[in-house]
């Protein structure tokens, strides 16, 4: 996200040498790096949620 905008909705997705067409971050850094990369929630880490759970 980019001020609340889905990456791939924002003035990204329109560059002209390297378009966004993906929402998830770690999907990007992955396909660019060749890399495994893991996510962790905003809400686990502010503590908004408690591990193990899912919305």
């Amino acid at each position: 996200m980019l001020k609340g905008t889905p990456i791939s909705e924002t003035e990204l997705a329109k560059d002209p040498k390297h378009p966004v067409n993906e929402a998830r971050i770690k999907s990007v850094i992955e396909e660019q790096t060749n890399e495994k990369v893991a996510e962790i929630d905003l809400q686990l880490l502010s503590g908004i949620q408690k591990p193990g759970k899912r919305n």
